[in-house]
């Protein structure tokens, strides 16, 4: 048998459930913010779930222990938790965004670079004739999808001859090739086959 204060220790935990999934929400935000995920639809019904959750189940959980949510703390808390919590959510949503995909030719690729277009871009260098390329297509996409405000640009080779100059001036010697540039000077780049981590990493400059 629950005695008295058994119960009120039960119905204080109870009321402070929803606060909880708010307080959770706010670490997934920080947690996304710091490995720089795109924010999305998905991600932030993934974020509110935690509250809306608890929040359900401390309804149900009321009606048998007449617990008050509505006491000044309560409503204290849960305004700061929001606060902090739709200010995350602002944060995350307006500065880190998913990245643009663009698919050019070779030709593309030059014309952009003599018009001084490129800016700061990550080049993958791919043919439909490798099929290498198509095997990392899958592994790139996944990549992107968690690499937040670059600009990624697909640049096919299948019509691009290997003696062509522009094409030995960037030393494409391999493919699949990925290439991070900045105002059209090379800052970095990954030649072949590589597993998820590392393209990530390469993405991410780590």
């Amino acid at each position: 048998m629950v005695n008295e204060t058994e119960l009120n220790n039960i119905r204080t935990y109870v009321s402070w459930l929803p606060h909880v999934g708010l307080a959770i929400g706010i670490i997934l935000t920080i947690y996304f913010g710091i490995n720089k995920v795109p924010a999305s639809v998905w991600q932030t019904l993934y974020i509110l779930f935690p509250f809306l959750i608890l929040f359900i189940i401390s309804i149900f959980l009321m009606k048998f222990l007449h617990v008050d949510f509505f006491t000044k703390p309560h409503k204290i808390c849960a305004l700061i938790l929001s606060i902090i919590l739709g200010i995350s959510l602002l944060f995350t949503n307006i500065f880190i965004r998913p990245s643009s995909v663009r698919y050019i030719t070779f030709k593309e690729l030059v014309q952009m670079e003599s018009d001084n277009l490129l800016g700061n871009s990550y080049l993958i260098y791919e043919s439909d004739n490798c099929i290498y390329c198509i095997r990392m297509e899958e592994i790139y996409e996944v990549a992107i999808k968690r690499t937040a405000n670059q600009n990624f640009l697909y640049v096919d080779l299948s019509d691009t001859l290997i003696d062509d100059p522009e094409v030995k001036k960037r030393r494409i010697a391999k493919i699949p090739l990925l290439v991070h540039c900045q105002n059209g000077v090379e800052i970095n780049r990954l030649e072949g086959k590589h597993s998820l981590e590392e393209v990530v990493r390469f993405f991410n400059n780590r």
